[in-house]
């Protein structure tokens, strides 16, 4: 027979109810079993409540797409990705190779951000980030 506990169920925007659900079953190795006898609602809580949704869109950092497979795992459970790639640091075939990683699990991203950029650098667009520079100051 499995045990339950009383827990704060959000089903919609202002429809919060406390019902009994299924306790956790067996903890992990290490794990611990705390009894909680107080809550806090935090201010995301409550939005949350109030609204039904946090914000507008979240944005998630993930690890290099080429070294850790999380990054793959994470875009596969969102709505949309951007690719970031450093000017300084990423070669043309680790892009084109992170490209094909992501088009073969069916993730296109929505665009690409270059950063690293340094201004004044040489190449085909240095001209326009010098007058960008000069503007900034």
């Amino acid at each position: 027979m499995s045990q339950t506990m009383q827990a704060a169920v959000l089903h919609g925007i202002h429809d919060l109810r406390v019902e009994s659900v299924a306790a956790p079953g067996a903890l992990a190795p290490h794990g611990v079993k705390i009894q909680i006898n107080r809550v806090g609602i935090c201010g995301p809580d409550v939005h949350f409540w109030q609204h039904g949704r946090i914000a507008d869109f979240v944005v998630i950092d993930t690890p290099p797409a080429l070294v850790f497979a999380e990054a793959q795992i994470i875009a596969a459970m969102t709505d949309a990705m951007l690719l970031v790639i450093s000017s300084q640091d990423a070669k043309k075939r680790e892009v084109a190779r992170t490209r094909d990683l992501f088009n073969q699990t069916g993730l296109v991203p929505l665009g690409v951000i270059l950063n690293k950029i340094t201004p004044g650098s040489e190449g085909a667009y240095s001209r326009y980030y010098d007058n960008y520079a000069s503007l900034s100051q």
